[in-house]
């Protein structure tokens, strides 16, 4: 039985699902940040990957989103969604030697094309993929959402507009 410790670092604002041999693992944060993760295996290689999760590509994105703008009304409370809608992409196969086998995973700041993550151990290490991508879809929703925020600002003032001539207010 081999046991591997995974260390994770450089995710503070990111969303990032881990998978240990195509299973979600549940990654542990310490006082310093970065997320670890230990497993036992009787295999000799162990895949590792690191997707990222954009809010933006949820199933009910745009329902959510016109919600959370109106409750923070109209937008001045809002959270702020992410311009360049990056997502990474990293899969690595790691060749296990010792019957402890550390592995410290950095994530690097994210630009298009680049590497998104650097690896360190003292195993075997067969990269799949490592680069960070412009997530197309994602880029399209939150152009129509910034649209859509700018017609309800726009029905706000000729609704407000119109109460005042009516002298309501």
């Amino acid at each position: 039985m081999k046991n591997l410790s995974v260390k994770i670092s450089g995710t503070a604002k990111q969303n990032n699902l881990v998978f240990i041999d195509d299973k979600e693992v549940k990654l542990n944060k310490n006082s310093f940040g970065s997320y670890s993760y230990d497993v036992q295996t009787e295999k000799d290689s162990v895949n590792i990957k690191i997707k990222s999760i954009l809010e933006i590509n949820s199933k009910m994105w745009f329902l959510t989103n016109i919600f959370f703008f109106i409750i923070s009304i109209f937008g001045i409370f809002d959270y702020r969604l992410p311009k360049k809608c990056l997502s990474i992409s990293f899969e690595t196969n790691v060749k296990l030697k010792n019957e402890q086998n550390d592995i410290s995973i950095s994530l690097l700041t994210q630009q298009v094309g680049k590497p998104c993550a650097e690896i360190k151990t003292e195993c075997g290490v067969e990269e799949i993929k490592n680069f960070c991508e412009q997530n197309i879809i994602a880029l399209k929703r939150l152009k129509t959402l910034r649209i859509t925020k700018i017609f309800l600002w726009i029905a706000l003032i000729v609704a407000v507009v119109a109460l005042f001539s009516m002298g309501i207010f």
